[in-house]
């Protein structure tokens, strides 16, 4: 570990570093070792480093990430390499190997580099590879891990776009012809053993085709790569389906002197092309153990199946066996608007939080943009029954905390004040508390809904900008007035409604808040709507850049300019923004003396 520290690691980079608090070091920095000195120090490093090399595959990774340094000493290295190698093991052997092979593929992918070697060296650090490297099948695994490191790569070139296209094609035939050489060698058998111990087998659902099944389905060799390498088993039966067409694979499957079990039938189906002619079949030939498999395990699919009924046809489906898990997964960002499909998918994932399904699919597998997705698909509709939806949007209330509207519910409210005081009365102490309440964890669950509903009703009612009018305003302030008298609310409401009315637009003159606003805040002003009206209006500004009070006093002299324009027509309403205005002035105040700014009161 010493000498992996003092190795040398070329020039290091910080950042992040805090402003220091002195302007003078007095420390003398004026020695400095020569460039001799430090070679020399470097090949002390070096001859150390080689003679206390041992068995240690950390050390000769050590030695490998800094093969640079031993170009001189590459005898040495090489010969005590080749004898540590034949002591190991033939695990261990490949292992060094491995970390030689990715050196080489290093400097020959960035062989313009400034810290690359020469192609010489390259050369004979590859012929020490080929030395070392055990001749097994387990050679050619590096090939089918996701970032292989080739000998001989593509070289990366600044000044051109890299052709990630023709370095495909290129890893592709290695493989292939890994794959024939490996089959020759060692035969088909160990192939398929060697399949379970690979990463990417991107390429070997084609490969395996050609070269074992020679694009015919083979039901035996199918079983024998499934035990080893279920990805490539289905890869493979996707590819043969799709080059030999369904009806081969269904004759085969149907054929009375198949040994196939009803699940492995369905089993294989799942792993086809999603059609319709598919489903059909299911329904007439197979057993119903072998079609409700086939519902049970089919992987989800984006939506690419015909028709608006054939969607439907498996979405429903998807519903029946309870996966609507998989169907989130199918239709998302989908042009699909079925509407009492999606509200049935909503209404099945609240039914089925704990459940999981056979695919591993489960509720914590669904993004928050997927379930937004699922409210967009409905929004669309302009039929859409606002009731149903706002119920489903208190559901899923969490995923619109901080992202999307709930459009229906806040539509569903600006229409239903009732429903608003309703809210109100069950997270908002009542005006005269009973002996008689109970708080138990049921009643915190719904006050804990109805406060997140309040914070997200934003939207003033006949004063937004959707609709202006003062009826529309008037009549649903009466109405929601009465019900919270009724529901012996009226305080509780009096503060929610100034927090709402904070959210009006500006009037024709520019000014906030809106007119009609302005006009209710001079027949009410009630210290708890008034308190929760400014306060709320404080909240608005957000996270915002400390500017040593200059941003506050802006913000406070324009207050005071409104205030004078409207204490005439509009005095309550002059005395809250004066009010505004005096709390900025008091916060830049504080602000200045924060940032120690010339400051007299």
């Amino acid at each position: 570990m010493l000498l992996k520290k003092l190795l040398p690691t070329g020039h290091s980079t910080c950042g992040q570093i805090q402003r220091p608090k002195w302007s003078v070091l007095d420390i003398d920095i004026s020695s400095s070792i020569a460039v001799d000195e430090y070679r020399e120090i470097t090949d002390e490093i070096i001859k150390l480093s080689l003679n206390t090399l041992s068995d240690d595959t950390e050390q000769w990774k050590t030695v490998f990430k800094n093969i640079s340094l031993y170009e001189y000493y590459f005898e040495d290295l090489k010969s005590k390499c080749l004898n540590c190698c034949k002591m190991l093991s033939e695990e261990n052997t490949n292992i060094i190997a491995s970390y030689l092979r990715e050196q080489i593929h290093r400097f020959r992918k960035f062989k313009d580099a400034d810290w690359s070697i020469s192609e010489e060296y390259v050369s004979k650090l590859e012929q020490l590879f080929n030395e070392i490297e055990p001749n097994t099948i387990m050679k050619y695994h590096y090939l089918f891990t996701w970032h292989p490191n080739l000998l001989n790569p593509v070289p990366y070139n600044r000044n051109e776009k890299n052709d990630y296209e023709a370095e495909r094609k290129a890893l592709f035939y290695l493989r292939s012809d890994a794959v024939d050489e490996i089959i020759n060698l060692y035969g088909t058998d160990a192939f398929i053993s060697f399949c379970s111990e690979l990463e990417d087998t991107s390429d070997l659902a084609k490969i395996t085709t050609e070269k074992i099944f020679k694009n015919v389905f083979d039901l035996d060799m199918l079983a024998k790569i499934k035990e080893h390498n279920y990805a490539i088993y289905a890869s493979v039966i996707w590819r043969l389906t799709d080059l030999n067409g369904l009806d081969v694979l269904i004759s085969i499957l149907t054929n009375t002197e198949s040994c196939l079990s009803e699940e492995e039938k369905g089993d294989i189906l799942c792993h086809t092309p999603v059609s319709s002619e598919l489903w059909k079949i299911l329904d007439t030939s197979f057993s119903e153990v072998a079609t409700n498999y086939y519902w049970q395990h089919v992987k989800e699919h984006r939506l690419n199946v015909g028709s608006n009924d054939n969607v439907d046809y498996y979405i429903g489906k998807l519903l029946e066996f309870n996966r609507p898990f998989s169907a989130v997964k199918t239709i998302s960002y989908s042009d699909y608007g079925n509407v009492e499909m999606i509200i049935s998918i909503l209404q099945q994932l609240l039914h089925l939080q704990e459940h999981k399904e056979a695919s591993g699919l489960s509720f914590s597998s669904i993004d928050q943009s997927n379930i937004l997705d699922l409210f967009d698909k409905l929004y669309e509709n302009q039929n859409i029954d606002d009731s149903i939806v706002a119920r489903l949007e208190i559901a899923y209330l969490p995923y619109f905390r901080y992202e999307g509207n709930p459009k229906c519910l806040i539509k569903y409210l600006q229409t239903n004040p009732k429903e608003f005081v309703l809210f109100i009365s069950k997270c908002y102490k009542p005006d005269e508390i009973s002996d008689e309440l109970i708080i138990d964890e049921e009643y915190r669950a719904q006050a804990n809904i109805a406060y997140d509903v309040l914070n997200l009703f934003k939207t003033v009612p006949g004063c937004n900008k959707n609709i202006i009018s003062a009826d529309v305003f008037s009549s649903w302030i009466s109405e929601a007035y009465q019900y919270a008298s009724m529901l012996g609310v009226k305080n509780s409401f009096e503060a929610c409604l100034g927090k709402l009315l904070c959210h009006s637009p500006v009037g024709s003159d520019g000014i906030f808040p809106h007119e009609i606003v302005r006009d209710f805040l001079e027949k009410n002003d009630s210290s708890s709507l008034v308190n929760s009206f400014i306060i709320e209006k404080q909240n608005q500004r957000g996270v915002y850049t400390v500017t040593g009070g200059i941003a506050e006093k802006k913000i406070a002299n324009g207050y005071y300019e409104d205030s004078k324009k409207v204490r005439v027509t509009y005095p309550k309403t002059s005395a809250i923004l004066e009010r505004l205005g005096d709390i900025y002035r008091r916060e830049a105040q504080f602000e200045q003396k924060q940032e120690l700014l010339d400051f007299t009161e």
